[in-house]
Formats: structure tokens, sequence, C-alpha cells
């Protein structure tokens, strides 16, 4: 669509620095489920069946949060939450 800017990104760490590099603006809308956990390292090519698999995880930025409180921080932050526990609540 017209007006409408697109920022190809593969991991949550890019995906804060591309939204970090907006700023500033008005309103921030964070309508990605990005995972709790990412890779240490990307992987460069699927192992075989015969190669060990290293499976090194850190915690990834919590995207939205990040940007509701950056010096630059948009006037409006509109974020969900994906909850696996207490889901009724």
């Amino acid at each position: 669509p017209e007006g409408v800017q697109v920022i190809h990104v593969r991991t949550a760490r890019e995906m804060l620095a591309a939204c970090e590099q907006q700023l500033p603006a008005d309103i921030a809308i964070g309508v990605a489920a990005v995972a709790d956990f990412g890779r240490d390292t990307p992987l460069e090519y699927l192992p075989s069946e015969t190669e060990m698999l290293d499976l090194s995880l850190s915690q990834n930025p919590y995207v939205i949060a990040t940007l509701a409180s950056h010096p630059e921080r948009p006037v409006l932050v509109v974020g969900f939450a994906a909850e696996t526990q207490n889901i009724v609540a």
C-alpha cells in the first residue's frame, strides 16, 4: 500500500533495532508475537542427522516494553501479550 514502509528483519534484536531507528514516533503498535528466547548465533545451515545441533539460547529483548521506556518514547504505545498460563485471568 502507498505510504507503508516495510522493514524486513529475521531476529527479535533486528526488530528492536529497526523500531528504535524509527523513533521519534507518535504511535507504536506491537502486533508481532516475538519469541521469548532466540539462538545466540544464527544457523548457517541445518546440520545433518549425524552432526550435533547447538541450541544455545538467550532471552530476546521485550520490544514493546523497550519502546515504552525509551527516552524518545512514542506518545501512544499499544501491545498485546499471548499468555500461556492463567489464560482466563
